[in-house]
């Protein structure tokens, strides 16, 4: 039997090739191994630690995952963002990124496993989860570079500036991080009140953000031409087979779930 690294590898070949009945093979053998959750979380921290030396930052990271495949998705990459920001000395962090945090509410929620975690909140089958978590994984691997606009976590240092300066960059990035906010939820209301509450803190940096929003999109689209309609695809492929395989998924696998 293939390890779990392998079983990851053979997921992401899969989404790239676009071949569903391979990924759904690779995620079932996951779902059945007890080493999945470490090993698969492991991954996409990794990933993530990529990306931000790639220029990406958290609020870059969750509107795309948000935009490209689902609200889940967004929300599950603020969920592992903050599992990987862990890993770094709170003054080694810049302000702009803690801002960003807080505004997408990212915080480490769960106590041991984050795939049973995530199961348990959302009452979904292990099967779906892994799936889910494999699909966040693939919208994220082979990311492109993005002009990076602060150090990366791990390389920031205190210094001092003016307050005029310190009070819009701040403004910035919590107004960038609601917005990614309002686009990760499913709630058409909340989505309303949390871009309201973005557009009232500053209408002169809508522009900023949007061309910054404008910037991802057309590196991700001029790489991957065929990420949108693979990800729409994708995400209609789960609603479809998800019914019909939660319930064996539950009574094989539920005597496991932690």
């Amino acid at each position: 039997m293939s390890n779990a690294n392998e079983l990851i590898g053979a997921a992401m070949e899969a989404l790239a090739r676009e071949d569903q009945a391979s990924f759904d093979s690779a995620a079932a053998f996951l779902a059945d191994r007890d080493d999945t959750d470490r090993v698969l979380v492991e991954v996409v921290t990794c990933a993530i630690s990529g990306l931000w030396r790639n220029g990406w930052q958290p609020a870059d990271v969750v509107r795309i995952a948000a935009r490209r495949l689902t609200d889940w998705h967004g929300r599950a990459a603020a969920d592992l963002i903050a599992w990987e920001m862990r890993a770094y000395a709170p003054a080694t962090v810049d302000e702009r990124w803690r801002d960003q945090l807080a505004g997408l509410q990212a915080a480490v929620w769960w106590k041991g496993g984050y795939l049973a975690a995530r199961q348990a909140r959302d009452g979904a089958g292990r099967l779906m989860t892994v799936s889910g978590v494999l699909e966040l994984l693939g919208s994220l691997t082979g990311l492109p570079r993005l002009e990076s606009l602060s150090p990366p976590p791990g390389a920031a240092r205190r210094t001092v500036q003016a307050r005029s300066h310190a009070v819009s960059e701040k403004t910035l990035t919590r107004v960038r991080a609601l917005l990614a906010k309002a686009e990760s939820t499913a709630y058409e209301a909340e989505a309303e009140t949390v871009s309201q509450e973005s557009a009232s803190r500053g209408t002169d940096l809508v522009p900023v953000l949007a061309a910054r929003e404008q910037e991802v999109e057309q590196a991700v689209e001029r790489m991957f031409p065929n990420l949108v309609s693979h990800a729409v695809r994708t995400s209609w492929d789960r609603e479809g087979w998800a019914a019909g395989r939660t319930a064996a998924d539950q009574a094989s696998l539920g005597a496991r779930d932690r």
